[in-house]
């Protein structure tokens, strides 16, 4: 068996700390932790051989990796600690086991509790007390982020495998991965972090390096951990090309070129036009136009605009010199108003997919007033937080790269659309992003989550979100709380105007 931590104890504590109050796919707590430490395979598993909590630990038992304990206050904070099955269990859930990341001092960062869905800081007593699981033990992740075994002779020295390369691996491989990071660094005009060339021993002078190439790809969060996947490494493989994309990505960063404007958004859906036909549809696009005039946007990003009422919506908007953007379909449409001139437009699709509803999204690129922008409008399925998360990073990576590929600055670059869930807003703050509805200086009416259509106001994270980088120069948000439009709401954001 072996097994590697990609992070260390403390930097899995880090995250489990941040993630603390966050949804969580019910009954995957292997999983979960799995990705907090970065776990890398092969794995061998222990009892009936299932991908259970229970059999990791049989199995890490056999190596002799573990520290058994019933005691919780003698579990070190960061160590991967495991709960038995529960007794007579028939379930998988009960039969699984489970197991979190300690928090030190008899508490753990555990999945579904305490209530299923959501993770939370709790004590290990009560996990037994509610699920009946006694506390078997845990596992410590070294420094060296190795977990469960040694360094055999087997492991892998495959330049092209992810799975060879962690904190303290060596052989040509590591070297050869220096080298390429060194020349790809150098074609990008980033300076490399080898103050004496690269070596055979990886160190956090790799990580560092791999971490900058990540970044320069326009990747964040756990894709640009300093760890190369392979994506990384196929990349790395080939020559460098001529466009300085961290380049690109330090201008986007560090420079405002914001200009005054206001992106509006609304996702269109009315499902009574579904019992009463096209008709209804239409004069639902006919009113909601009408009212996207009255504030007059410069852009104006549409979600599940129904068929019947795009061209409707054209002749709505035409009194005010707005245009539909070529390339959009499906339901997502972007409208430029006076001023704007368009770069370039498409549809783009996720590749985490449900119902064989594969989400496209749209973008267009534009100037307005002589200054590149880039506008994202999309609708992330609703079948849970993680597949919503995982769709949504996807919409964002994506909409980085677009950045770079036109020369927005991110200071101009915003993301718009139906996250179809309230964890919208949490998910994207863990991948570096901002909500203007929580973090605008001027706000009004944020915080109401459904329209009336669906059913009373409630307070609460909206699933309407609007996205921006750190740097954006967001004045204002506002929602507009009118249920005779649609089955949410009309929100638009209001920019300032920031020096070359």
């Amino acid at each position: 068996m072996v097994t590697y931590a990609r992070r260390t104890m403390s930097e899995a504590l880090a995250r489990a700390k941040h993630l603390d109050g966050h949804r969580n796919e019910v009954g995957m707590c292997l999983a979960e932790v799995a990705e907090i430490f970065g776990l890398t395979g092969p794995f061998r598993w222990g009892g009936n051989g299932r991908a259970w909590a229970i059999n990791f630990w049989l199995a890490a038992v056999e190596h002799g990796k573990v520290v058994k304990t019933s005691d919780p206050a003698k579990v070190p904070a960061g160590a991967m600690l495991f709960h038995a099955p529960r007794p007579g269990a028939k379930s998988v859930g009960g039969r699984a086991g489970h197991v979190a990341i300690s928090a030190g001092g008899g508490k753990e960062y555990s999945t579904d509790q305490p209530h299923d869905g959501r993770r939370g800081k709790v004590s290990i007593r009560s996990v037994e007390k509610a699920w009946g699981k006694k506390l078997l033990g845990y596992i410590v992740v070294t420094g060296d982020g190795i977990t469960l075994t040694d360094r055999p002779g087997s492991i892998s020295t495959d330049r092209m495998d992810p799975a060879a390369y962690f904190l303290d691996a060596r052989g040509p491989h590591v070297t050869w991965l220096g080298e390429r990071l060194e020349l790809h660094l150098a074609a990008l005009g980033i300076p490399s972090p080898y103050a004496l060339g690269p070596g055979p021993h990886f160190t956090e002078v790799d990580r560092a390096a791999v971490k900058l190439f990540q970044e320069a790809q326009g990747w964040i969060g756990d894709n640009a951990d300093g760890f190369p996947g392979p994506t990384t490494l196929l990349r790395l493989s080939r020559t460098p090309g001529p466009t300085p994309i961290r380049a690109l990505a330090m201008v986007a960063s560090s420079d405002h070129f914001m200009v005054p404007q206001r992106s509006l958004s609304m996702n269109c859906a009315g499902y009574d036009h579904v019992g009463r036909g096209a008709a209804t549809a239409r004069r639902r696009a006919a009113r909601i136009g009408a009212k996207i005039l009255t504030f007059k946007p410069t852009v104006v990003c549409l979600q599940e605009l129904e068929i019947h009422s795009v061209r409707e919506m054209d002749r709505a908007l035409r009194p005010g010199g707005y245009r539909r953007i070529a390339g959009g379909g499906k339901g997502r449409e972007i409208y430029l108003g006076k001023g704007c001139s368009q770069i370039a437009s498409g549809l783009g699709r996720v590749h985490t997919e449900l119902h064989d509803d594969d989400k496209p999204w749209v973008w267009t690129a534009y100037t307005f007033k002589g200054t590149r922008c880039l506008a994202v409008s999309f609708h992330n399925e609703n079948q849970g937080h993680a597949v919503q998360r995982q769709q949504l990073a996807e919409v964002l990576q994506s909409a980085l790269a677009l950045a770079n590929k036109y020369k927005v600055p991110w200071a101009n670059l915003f993301v718009t659309g139906d996250g179809n869930l309230p964890t919208a807003e949490d998910a994207a703050e863990e991948l570096n992003w901002i909500s203007a509805g929580k973090h605008a200086p001027k706000r009004t009416n944020y915080g109401l989550r459904t329209a009336t259509g669906w059913g009373p106001k409630r307070l609460g994270k909206p699933i309407d979100v609007d996205l921006f980088r750190h740097n954006a120069a967001v004045e204002a948000y506002s929602q507009l709380v009118n249920n005779t439009l649609s089955d949410h709401y009309l929100h638009y954001v209001d920019f300032k105007a920031v020096g070359r």
